[in-house]
């Protein structure tokens, strides 16, 4: 957040950014860093998109992500196993 008082701006506290959402953390028996995923990806993009932001300094990043999901018919929707599951 930033205070602009008189042609001049002072930052409050960090902007917030939160990244939500559903997210495998894993591939069969292979664990993967969704945080890590989610962090370079959000920096990526603002760096691209605000290149004169300092996302070091002006930006905090709050990741979240599960892998639950409400539907009963695929427990493994969000956690895939490494192999076709029958359809039968």
């Amino acid at each position: 957040m930033f205070l602009s008082m008189l042609g001049k701006t002072k930052m409050v506290e960090p902007i917030k950014i939160v990244t939500n959402g559903r997210m495998s953390n894993q591939f069969g028996k292979k664990k993967i860093d969704i945080q890590a995923i989610q962090l370079n990806a959000t920096k990526e993009y603002l760096s691209k998109i605000l290149p004169n932001l300092d996302i070091e300094k002006h930006i905090k990043i709050i990741t979240n992500a599960t892998q639950n999901t409400p539907n009963l018919n695929h427990p493994y929707w969000f956690c895939p196993r490494g192999k076709k599951i029958s359809r039968n």
